[in-house]
């Protein structure tokens, strides 16, 4: 009889921890595992049809920010009835709730996994006891811990817990691409020769878009044909919007909302700009690596994430925007690395997907 495992996320769109998931999902032995997943949106998810079609099951209940008490009682039912082998939860400091109540169940095998090195609700004394309460559940109650980055473990857990390192790894065979970038651009309709700025994730304050927008209209000041493509959906669409309407940049930046086919897309893009407030470990960095696209990113994402192939540069956000402009500029013609030289870095440092299969099948077997 198969293992079967209950992944906890709070949606199923088309995030790094889901997407990630999901990949470990489509390789790992599906007769030795089942995944099941418990999410706490109403409306239909990016990839639960794809779940159902790989045999998991994707249950709804209600989130722990509109009712906790409803919010419990229903993960103890679908826990209780449908009896798990493990509980795989990736809802940061929450996790210690769900560690706490697949205790009750007596759920052998608990992990919690530690995805974000920083959280807006960990703000003010509530979001602080919040916070601590999460980290002493899941210290107490997980049998296993999980960061893709030590920055994660230690905001999740505490920096005096203990953890293992398990970094976010992705089908890189995805990346294999035999078309060029001039290609790309023609599949997707862009542009051959405008320098083309990508930034890639949920519209989001954390995300920081706003730095980006500000960033192309003053890179427009030295190349005025250069673009922003932002990919990805989220609550601050509208007012990003209005940004990008106010500097009069509606013919410079394109929002093309959530993509499935991020591969091309990273293709298309001479720079990936990421200025994130904070990541767990950056794993769109690592896509655009993978891809052999040059990167600008924040300090907010762990240099955990640079695969050492040099086309990488972090910068603060606190540097002068004529910092940034030098690192973009210095990158937009950059040789790009070949797929041998691009696989043989992420195969260095693990960032592969049958590691991470591995790994992760010998934790919910109990190893």
């Amino acid at each position: 009889m198969a293992i079967s495992i209950l992944h906890n996320f709070a949606s199923l769109n088309l995030g790094g921890a889901e997407s990630r998931t999901m990949d470990v999902y489509r390789a790992i032995d599906r007769e030795q595992f089942h995944f099941d997943f418990v999410v706490y949106e109403d409306s239909e998810q990016h990839y639960e049809k794809e779940i159902r079609s790989l045999g998991g099951s994707v249950y709804r209940i209600p989130s722990p920010r509109q009712n906790i008490v409803r919010h419990i009682l229903a993960l103890s039912s679908l826990i209780k009835r449908n009896k798990y082998d493990a509980i795989h939860s990736h809802t940061s400091y929450h996790s210690g709730l769900v560690s706490f109540i697949g205790w009750v169940h007596k759920v052998p095998i608990r992990i919690a996994h530690a995805r974000t090195s920083g959280s807006m609700s960990t703000t003010g004394l509530a979001g602080n006891l919040n916070r601590r309460v999460g980290q002493a559940l899941i210290n107490r109650f997980a049998s296993k811990r999980l960061a893709i980055s030590v920055a994660s473990g230690d905001f999740v857990f505490g920096e005096f817990s203990d953890y293992q390192v398990l970094p976010n790894a992705f089908d890189l065979s995805r990346y294999d691409i035999s078309f060029s970038k001039q290609e790309a651009r023609a599949r997707l309709g862009l542009p051959e020769n405008r320098i083309i700025i990508g930034q890639v994730g949920r519209l989001t304050k954390v995300k920081n878009q706003q730095f980006s927008i500000r960033l192309l209209k003053n890179l427009q000041k030295i190349h005025p044909d250069a673009m922003l493509i932002l990919v990805g959906e989220g609550p601050d669409r509208k007012s990003l919007e209005d940004l990008v309407r106010f500097n009069d940049l509606e013919n410079s930046i394109i929002f093309v909302g959530i993509q499935a086919n991020i591969p091309e897309w990273m293709l298309t893009f001479d720079v990936l700009l990421m200025p994130s407030i904070y990541e767990g470990l950056g794993v769109v960095v690592l896509e655009a690596q993978a891809a052999g696209t040059p990167v600008v990113a924040s300090t907010g994402v762990p240099q955990f994430a640079d695969i050492g192939l040099s086309i990488a540069s972090f910068l603060s956000l606190g540097d002068q925007d004529h910092h940034w402009l030098t690192a973009i500029e210095q990158l937009i013609n950059l040789e790009r690395p070949n797929w041998q030289e691009i696989n043989r870095a992420f195969s260095d440092r693990s960032f592969t997907l049958d590691v991470a299969v591995e790994e992760l099948s010998k934790i919910y077997r109990g190893e």
